[in-house]
């Protein structure tokens, strides 16, 4: 009896730690920008005291999305977009939470229900889990979605590859309205009754504007005029002013969304890729320079570029304490 309970001990260690990973992480308590790459598996860790890598930690496959549930606490897609893992920035510990027989498009924290909810690239329905990975609901689309928003109490979804942008109630569940959108759109943000996007545009005729939409009757109501490829678009939520970077001309663009106008600009490194606006500075990760851009909010007057390694791309905020 000892010795089959031994072995079963042994047994329930070695699956614990086949489930579970510790990563190397600063040991110096403060506030960092995490940076994961996609051309190598690293995480960056950069002070954001000093903007100076404090870590390059290795990582065990590319993390290909990387989002923050709160300061210490964050969700990683890997294994080419099935494997869902949590990341503790308390302890430094990676555990798996589930994996998925399809490829997953993209994930996005719901903080008002505590809850992920989950695109796929080939299926057409978005759901709800829970942190630990337990199906809560589904909702089928009129298509699958690329990329994921909350805004009040509508869940917006993206529909690059039939260029549509659909809008799901969040308490209902019931599907409202859908409208057309450039080809290869990306870049999506949301922000009061305004949509904003971006994109590559059709092949051939390269797409050099951001479309503003009402997001209760899909009317196109604006365009701006920028660089080429708009991909990625965010903003800080307070003062009316949405930042956008072009990849086609390696740019940083600040823009008036009251009036659609460019209030400022600045070039960034070449082949930029995520855009992560933390109050007053602006970082931008550029893919193929290897390096962040960070820049002042209120001019984009550039700080600093911090070479971080190959590849960088999603940024977050994190705290260690």
């Amino acid at each position: 009896m000892l010795r089959f309970m031994t072995i079963a001990a042994i047994m329930m260690t070695f699956l614990s730690a086949c489930q579970s990973e510790q990563l190397d992480i600063p040991q110096k308590s403060g506030s960092y920008y995490m940076v994961s790459h996609v051309k190598e598996p690293t995480l960056a860790f950069v002070n954001k005291e000093n903007l100076e890598v404090e870590k390059m930690a290795a990582l065990p496959t590319v993390w290909e999305q990387l989002i923050g549930i709160n300061d210490t606490e964050f969700v990683f897609l890997s294994n080419e977009s099935r494997m869902l893992s949590n990341f503790s920035l308390e302890t430094g510990k990676v555990s798996p939470i589930v994996e998925f027989d399809e490829a997953v498009s993209d994930v996005l924290y719901d903080a008002e229900t505590n809850s992920l909810v989950i695109a796929y690239a080939t299926i057409n329905k978005v759901e709800w889990r829970t942190l630990e990975g337990e199906a809560i609901e589904d909702r089928d689309l009129a298509c699958s979605a690329t990329e994921l928003m909350i805004e009040g109490n509508t869940l917006f979804a993206l529909c690059a590859d039939d260029n549509l942008i659909v809008t799901v109630d969040r308490e209902s569940l019931d599907m409202r309205e859908s409208f057309s959108v450039l080809d290869r759109a990306s870049g999506m943000y949301v922000e009061d009754k305004n949509l904003w996007i971006g994109g590559h545009g059709p092949t051939g005729k390269l797409n050099h504007q951001i479309d503003r939409y009402h997001v209760q009757t899909g009317e196109k109501i604006g365009t701006i005029d920028i660089g080429l490829m708009p991909i990625a678009i965010d903003g800080d939520g307070r003062n009316g002013t949405i930042y956008a970077i072009a990849h086609g001309n390696d740019h940083l663009y600040k823009i008036d969304a009251s009036s659609d106008e460019v209030v400022a600009t600045s070039d960034v490194g070449h082949n930029p890729s995520y855009i992560h606006v933390d109050n007053e500075v602006i970082i931008v990760s550029n893919f193929d320079s290897h390096s962040l851009s960070f820049l002042s909010s209120e001019t984009l007057e550039k700080r600093s570029e911090v070479e971080v390694g190959a590849g960088p791309y999603v940024i977050v905020s994190g705290e260690i304490k």
